[in-house]
C-alpha cells in the first residue's frame, strides 16, 4: 500500500511539473541532472541556466545524430554570455575562451567519432544574444552552434534538486 501512495504522489508531482511549466527535469549530462524551477524574477543573467529549443542547423544536426529525440526537446544550458562579451576558439588547439578566461575545449568529434561543427576565431555577442554552454566537456552547445537570440529562451531556471554529486 505504501509503495502505491509513493508512486501516486510521484506521478502527481510529475503531472504538476508538466502542466505548470514551472519546473524542468533535466536528465542529460550537459549540466547536472535534476529538477530546475522556472525563475520568475530578474531576467536572464550571465551564469543563469536557460531553457530553449534548439533551432536552425543545431536542431537539424541534433535530430540527425540522435543528440535529442524530438522537435519538442528543450535544452538546458548555462548562459555563458548575455547581451555582450566575446568568445574565442583557437584554430590550432581548440581551446575555448570566454571573455579571455579559459572555459574548456571545443572537441573535434562527438562520443561516436563524428566530426563536430567548428567555427574557430573571435566571436562577439550582440546585445540580443546569449551564448549557451553546458558544464560537461561533451555538451552540444554554443561552442558548436554559436549564440542564440535571447528571445528564443523559454525561461531561466534555478536548480531545486540535483541528482548528480
Amino acid at each position: 500500500m505504501r509503495k502505491r501512495v509513493i508512486f501516486t504522489v510521484f506521478m502527481l508531482i510529475l503531472l504538476l511539473i508538466e502542466l505548470t511549466s514551472a519546473f524542468f527535469i533535466n536528465l542529460s549530462s550537459s549540466v547536472p541532472a535534476g529538477i530546475y524551477a522556472r525563475k520568475f524574477w530578474g531576467g536572464i543573467n550571465q551564469g543563469d541556466y536557460v531553457v530553449y529549443k534548439p533551432s536552425g542547423e543545431a536542431r537539424i544536426l541534433g535530430l540527425e545524430r540522435g543528440y535529442f529525440e524530438s522537435e519538442k526537446t528543450m535544452f538546458l544550458k548555462k548562459a555563458a554570455l548575455v547581451g555582450s562579451g566575446s568568445y574565442y576558439i583557437d584554430p590550432e588547439t581548440r581551446c575555448f575562451w570566454i571573455d579571455d578566461c579559459y572555459a574548456g575545449q571545443s572537441m573535434q568529434n562527438d562520443s561516436k567519432g563524428r566530426i563536430l561543427p567548428f567555427c574557430p576565431g573571435h566571436h562577439v555577442i550582440a546585445s540580443d544574444e546569449l551564448l549557451p554552454v553546458g558544464t560537461a566537456a561533451m555538451s552540444f552547445d554554443g561552442r558548436y552552434t554559436g549564440p542564440i537570440k535571447i528571445n528564443e529562451v523559454l525561461f531561466a531556471a534555478v536548480p531545486v534538486l540535483l541528482f548528480d554529486d
